[in-house]
């Protein structure tokens, strides 16, 4: 009977949490589009990295 009442009360927080991910997961790939930008932020970063290595 506890395990019963156990897994009641469980099942909606795991619902929840899976109702989080998928969210989570539609959210990426709404991001999807934007990545383009990330690495020509990271250009420079590795650009600079580039000299002061050779130095």
């Amino acid at each position: 009977m506890v395990l019963v009442l156990a897994a009641v009360g469980l099942f909606p927080l795991g619902l929840l949490a899976l109702v989080m991910l998928m969210a989570s997961f539609e959210d990426g790939l709404d991001d999807g589009p934007h990545e383009p930008a990330t690495p020509v932020e990271r250009a420079p970063a590795s650009a600079s990295a580039v000299p002061a290595g050779e130095a």
